[in-house]
């Protein structure tokens, strides 16, 4: 089972993914859990990447895989922007859709800016932690140690479009 691990990690963490991702759903149709549970799939990703490190066998190979989430390369500035940089493109497709025929945009229904902003920010590191140690911090770096990075990165890619 390592070795399978080791030769295909992109596709390892695909299918487990996977299955962790329909979990949620499967015991929400079960009744089993609430509708809101299905917020869980997001972490699959990571979860799945978690328990791979772990079957592969290498000493200390979750311990490593979860040190990823303390390396900080970037400055404050850096993650104002991109928590914050979102807002921009997305108001932007709301009065593009408005002026293609959609409907008028309508900022009655949404609460006060410092209700929104903590849950943007959350969702954005929650969804970041579901997936980010997954296909950054496990499959890319086994498959830069057989690729390229252009290769490994279009394997990655190609996996989380099929995930998403």
């Amino acid at each position: 089972m390592s070795a399978l691990i080791r030769r295909y990690p992109a596709l390892s963490l695909l299918v487990l993914a996977m299955v962790f991702g329909l979990a949620p759903v499967a015991a929400i149709r079960a009744g089993l859990l609430p509708e809101a549970a299905s917020q869980l799939g997001a972490m699959s990703a990571s979860l799945a990447a978690i328990v791979l490190a772990a079957v592969e066998g290498r000493k200390g190979g979750v311990r490593e895989l979860l040190g990823r989430l303390l390396i900080w390369r970037a400055g404050i500035g850096w993650w104002a922007f991109v928590l914050l940089f979102e807002a921009l493109p997305s108001v932007a497709a709301l009065y593009l859709f408005n002026r293609f025929g959609g409907p008028a945009v309508d900022w009655s229904g949404l609460k006060p800016l410092p209700n929104v902003v903590p849950m943007i920010v959350m969702l954005t590191i929650f969804a970041g932690l579901g997936e980010e140690l997954g296909w950054r911090g496990f499959a890319l770096p086994r498959l830069q140690a057989r690729h390229s990075a252009l290769v490994s990165s279009i394997i990655v890619g190609v996996a989380w479009g099929i995930w998403h």
